[in-house]
C-alpha cells in the first residue's frame, strides 16, 4: 500500500505570515546584518551535512552471533516552536536550519504570542528559504500538536521556549514524534582581547534578548545590554555560563567550562550542541539470527 503524502493541517493557512511582512522585514534589515545571518546559515549547513545522503539502510554482522538492519530516513515533518520572548535570529536558525540541511521536506515555524515578528527573524527565515511561518495563540499551538500526535506521520518538534512540559503532554502518546528542547541559561560572556576583538555590535544584533557580561579589555559599549565585569580570566571562566565568545587563544580553556564557545567571526552564529543530525531521522532496527 502506498504511503500517503504528509501535509500540515489546513487550518494553518489562516494564520500564515504573509509575503508582505517578509518583504518589509527584508528591507528593514541592513545589508551588514543580512550578511551575519547568511554566515550563520552557511555554518549550520556545513555542520549538519547539507547535501549528504538523507536516508539509508545499514546491514551488519556482529561477533555475538547475530545480524542487524538499521534503516533510517528523514522524519516527515519538523515544527520549530518559539514564543514572543525569542528575538535572536541566530538561535532561531540553530533550530531551523538543521531540519532543512537533513532533508526534512515539511518544516513549519510557529510563533506563539500576539506581538509583531522582529524583522530580523523574518529575514532569517527568508534567507534560509523557509517561507512557511505562522502566528498562533497558545491554544492553537496546542491543538496543532494534538493533531500531529494523532497522525501516523514521523516528526520532530523543536521547542525553543514555548514550554517543554506542555509540548511533552501533547505528544506523549506517540512514538513517531520526537521532542527537542534546548537548555540555555540565558547568559553570554565575552572575553575581549585587543588582538582579536569580538564585534559587540554584531553580537547585539544576533542576540538582542540576552544580556552579555564583558571581561578582559575595557571598551565602550553602544548598548546597555553589555556590562563590564573585570579583567581576570579565571573569574571569567568561573562565572561564564553556557555560551562564551573568546579569541582563538582562549578556546581550549573556555571549552572546559562552557558548552558553546565561539570565536570572533561567529558573532552572528549559534549552535545547539546536543541537537544531533540523527534526531532528524526516523529509525527502524531489526536484530536477526541466521541471515
Amino acid at each position: 500500500m502506498q504511503k500517503s503524502v504528509f501535509e500540515f493541517p489546513h487550518q494553518i493557512n489562516e494564520v500564515v505570515v504573509s509575503d508582505t511582512f517578509f518583504a518589509r522585514a527584508y528591507q528593514e534589515t541592513p545589508a551588514r546584518h543580512r550578511a551575519l545571518i547568511k554566515t550563520c546559515i552557511a555554518r549550520l549547513y556545513d555542520w549538519y551535512g547539507g547535501g549528504k545522503e538523507c536516508g539509508g539502510r545499514i546491514e551488519s554482522t556482529w561477533r555475538g552471533g547475530f545480524d542487524s538492519i538499521h534503516a533510517f530516513q528523514p522524519v516527515e515533518f519538523c515544527v520549530v516552536l518559539c514564543d514572543a520572548t525569542l528575538e535572536s535570529p541566530a538561535r532561531l536558525l540553530a533550530g531551523l536550519v538543521p531540519a532543512l540541511a537533513r532533508g526534512v521536506r515539511n518544516v513549519l515555524v510557529v510563533r506563539v504570542g500576539d506581538s509583531p515578528w522582529p524583522s530580523s527573524l523574518l529575514t532569517a527565515l527568508e534567507l534560509a528559504g523557509q517561507d512557511l511561518a505562522v502566528d498562533m495563540t497558545a491554544d492553537q499551538a496546542c491543538q496543532l500538536l494534538t493533531d500531529l500526535s494523532s497522525s501516523t506521520a514521523s516528526g520532530l518538534v523543536i521547542d525553543l521556549g514555548v514550554g517543554a512540559e506542555e509540548v511533552d503532554a501533547r505528544l506523549a502518546k506517540t512514538s513517531a514524534v520526537g521532542i527537542y528542547s534546548p537548555v540555555f541559561d540565558g547568559k553570554i560572556s565575552v572575553w575581549m582581547d585587543d588582538s582579536q576583538p569580538v564585534d559587540l555590535e554584531a553580537l547585539a544584533f544576533a542576540q538582542p534578548d540576552v544580556s552579555c557580561a564583558v571581561h578582559g579589555t575595557h571598551t565602550l559599549f553602544s548598548s546597555d545590554k553589555f556590562s563590564y565585569d573585570g579583567d581576570d580570566f579565571q573569574t571569567f571562566l568561573v562565572t561564564a555560563g553556557d555560551a562564551v565568545f573568546v579569541p582563538l587563544s582562549r578556546v581550549n580553556d573556555a571549552l572546559t567550562q562552557s558548552r558553546i564557545v565561539l570565536s570572533p567571526g561567529h558573532e552572528g552564529c549559534w549552535i545547539w550542541p546536543d541537537l544531533r543530525p540523527e534526531q532528524f531521522h526516523f529509525h527502524r532496527t531489526a536484530w536477526t539470527i541466521g541471515a
